[in-house]
This record gives C-alpha cells, structure tokens and sequence, in this order.
C-alpha cells in the first residue's frame, strides 16, 4: 500500500537432517595355472552408497492473522553396482603375451522423493502427489576382450578386441509415495 501500512507477513522456520553411508566390498583370486607366468584371476566387488534427506519447512502469518502451514520433504537415494571379472593371462615367449577377460557389470540406482503439506488450519500433514515420485534405474554390462601383445625389433605391437553389451531399463512413478 502506498501509505506504508502492511498488508501481509509471516514468517517460516525449517529444520533438516541429511546422512549417508557408502561402502566397497571385493574379494580377487587368482590361480596361477601350468606355470607362473600361465594366471587366472577372478574378481567381484560391490560398491554401495545410500543417502537420505528430511527436512520439515514450517511457514506462520501473522498479517492477517492465519495459522501455520508448511511441507514435509524427503529423498533416497540408493546406489549398488556389482561386478564380477574374469581375466587369463599368458606369457607364451619372453615377447609374447595374451590376455583375455570378461566383465560383467550390474548398476541399480533408485531415487525417492515424497513431500506432504500441512492443513493450514487442521495443522495435519497431507501425502502431496505433486511432490512424490521413483525413480529406478537398472542397467547390466557384458563385455569380453582380447588382447595380443608382442616385441619385434625393438617396437611394442599391441592389438586388441573388445565387444561390449548393455541392458535396461528406467522407471518412472509419480504420486506413490506415501
């Protein structure tokens, strides 16, 4: 208003809290096979990491006098790859060496988020389906590969193959989340 008068006011408070946990787990064998220089190693490994955040946001007016409202906000997030690793090893001559492996690799990541709204005047928080979705994310690697590696005359020749394959998917779910 022109005169300086308020015609509204309010205020807001929040309060949060965020953690997160993250791991890697793995484990190598390796087998040395008809001589030391003939090995086969097998891996795996699980990596994790998983975060989550709440945070309540409370408004008050106090011109015009109203109650209080506010939102309730969450998110997950939760990350796992798993692998698993093969690879044979062989130096066939003091200048020859082959190697071959495979790779198989699995990724699952999901991500929530859910909020809720407060009643103005009941003051009681309400699921918000604008605020509340998934999503899951899943993918799998497969490759194999081959490499050939020999010294002539002084020059290192490496020649190599690899051949990849991936899969999955992703969803997307909207209002779920209670």
């Amino acid at each position: 208003m022109d005169d300086g008068t308020v015609s509204s006011a309010s205020f807001g408070h929040d309060v949060g809290h965020e953690w997160s946990l993250s791991g890697k787990d793995g484990v190598v064998f390796q087998q040395i096979l008809s001589s030391p220089k003939e090995t086969l190693n097998l891996s795996v490994h699980r990596t994790t990491e998983k975060e989550r955040e709440r945070y309540t946001l409370t408004s008050y007016s106090t011109v015009p006098p109203g109650g209080s409202g506010g939102n309730q906000l969450s998110q997950n997030h939760y990350f796992t790859t798993n692998e698993l690793g093969i690879d044979y090893k062989n130096f066939v001559s003091a200048d020859e060496t082959i190697k071959l492996g495979y790779r198989l690799s699995r990724d699952d990541d999901n991500f929530d988020n859910a909020g809720s709204s407060a009643d103005p005047v009941a003051g009681t928080l309400a699921s918000d389906p604008s605020l509340n979705n998934q999503f899951r994310y899943r993918q799998t690697f497969d490759a194999v590969y081959g490499s050939y590696q020999r010294e002539l005359d002084g020059w290192q020749i490496l020649t190599g193959l690899r051949a990849e394959h991936s899969s999955g998917g992703n969803q997307l779910t909207s209002n779920q989340i209670s």
